[in-house]
């Protein structure tokens, strides 16, 4: 019997690939990657270089990683609603706070892959 409570496994890569093991229960659903650019979220494990696995939703949990399409941008950071604002921040020093009909939640972290640009060099 397994365990669904257990992390997604890597799966074996070939160079440039980026891929990893979803749990039986989440096949089926819509999974996306994204780069991290930053360093903003490195104080939640999440550093420059890794890969967010992002679940696609728009239902935003204040204790997840969120990622977003805004006008300055694609990013990924802590999320709650505002009296109609969605404000984005990253709990240490960065908050901005933006319309909600000015972004776009894409989906919320469900998994960090660590590293994979320093693999892939």
């Amino acid at each position: 019997m397994t365990n669904d409570n257990t992390k997604p496994k890597e799966k074996q890569k070939t160079k440039g690939e980026r891929s990893v093991a979803l749990k039986k229960s989440e096949v089926g659903k819509e999974y996306f990657c994204v780069d991290v650019g930053s360093d903003t979220l490195e104080d939640f494990g999440v550093s420059e270089g890794d890969c967010l696995i992002v679940k696609v939703t728009d239902v935003i949990d204040e204790n997840r990683i969120t990622v977003w399409d805004t006008p300055d941008g694609r990013t990924a950071k802590f999320a709650y609603e505002n009296f109609g604002d969605i404000a984005l921040y990253n709990k240490k020093d960065w908050l901005r706070s933006y319309p909600a009909k000015k972004v776009k939640m894409l989906g919320v972290a469900v998994y960090v892959q660590k590293g994979l640009e320093a693999q892939n060099d």
